[in-house]
Parts: C-alpha cells; structure tokens; sequence
C-alpha cells in the first residue's frame, strides 16, 4: 500500500481483515501499523517521522539507505531493483519475498496539478512532495516488467491511476478470488 490520493483507510482494513502479509510505504504505516513491512526511501523521511514509526510500527522497517531514526540499509541485499521510489521498492521486496500476485493499493502514479498528492498531509520542508512524479510512468515500467520477468502477477487495484504498466482489478474482486484460493501479497 502507498500513499497515493487513493488510498482510504477503508481499503487498509480490508487488507487486514483478509490477513494478508502487507507491505506499507511511507506514511501509510499510520494507517497500517499492523502491516509486515513498512518500506521509505529517503533519510530524510526517517529522519522526520523515524521515532513515531518505530514507536508505532511492530513489523519490519526498510530502507535504501542508513537513516537517522530509521532502518538498516537494503542496499545490496533484500533488493535488487527497484529504481529509486518507495513504491518500486514495496513491489521489489514483494517479488524477493517469494510472492506469486501482488495487488497495489494507493498507487495512483501522479496526480493532476492542485490536487492532493498523497492519502494524508503534504510532508514538511524541506522533504519533497512527490516532485518526481513525472518519472515515476518510466520506474513502475521497469518494475513492472522486473515482476513480470519473475513470474510475478500485479494487479493494480487504486481507484485511480496514470499507471497503465500493470493489470487493473478492484481490490473487492482480487480478495473475492482469494476466497477461492490463491494467494496474493498486498502492497
């Protein structure tokens, strides 16, 4: 799950009650606080809100680089790729993790100009608010066929997004078919 415009917290409660293992970006994790994995990428996010994740999130925290109030580094190791935003990340650890479907939450892939940028409050300065989202097309291309080339299956399932890499679904009809059996990864 990201932080997307998207995201509510109705869809975080879904994701629970289903018992799915779940993979946060960013702020989410205040939606989230029992998902398994709770992904940021920039130090400068630990650095700001580092002490009430760790005071409020259980599960495992990750980040690309060492931070101030954060993680160790995954650089080298968890993740082999993900260039270079949270949410590739999430999807990446996914992949690593052993996971045969994923379904995004919150992953709007950009927004239109005046209109809110994230599920929850702009970041304080001097930390970017999603400023590069016009890559962000290009870098979820590239993870998506990273999954793909995995044998990995993503389902897009925001109610809105520019991303046009991955399938779309609805998360009501993925936790449906999971009802009948397979298993799918929330992120």
């Amino acid at each position: 799950m990201a932080s997307g415009p998207s995201l509510t917290i109705e869809d975080c409660e879904a994701v629970r009650e289903a018992g799915l293992p779940t993979i946060v970006t960013n702020n989410v994790f205040r939606w989230a606080p029992w998902a398994d994995v709770l992904f940021a990428m920039d130090a400068s996010w630990w650095k700001h809100y580092g002490a009430e994740a760790n005071s409020v999130f259980k599960g495992i925290k990750l980040s690309y680089a060492r931070c101030p109030n954060g993680p160790h580094s995954t650089k080298g190791s968890i993740v082999p790729t993900a260039h270079g935003i949270s949410g590739t990340y999430a999807i990446s650890i996914a992949v690593v993790g052993g996971a045969s479907d994923i379904l995004l939450l919150g992953y709007d892939g950009g927004f239109k100009e005046g209109e809110q940028r994230h599920c929850h409050e702009d970041h304080p300065a001097p930390m970017s608010n999603a400023a590069s989202h016009k890559n962000w097309p290009y870098k979820f291309k590239l993870i998506a066929t990273y999954a793909s080339s995995h044998g990995v299956r993503v389902v897009n399932c925001s109610r809105r997004t520019f991303l046009n890499c991955f399938e779309l679904g609805t998360l009501e009809r993925e936790l449906g078919a999971l009802k009948g059996g397979s298993g799918a990864h929330s992120d």
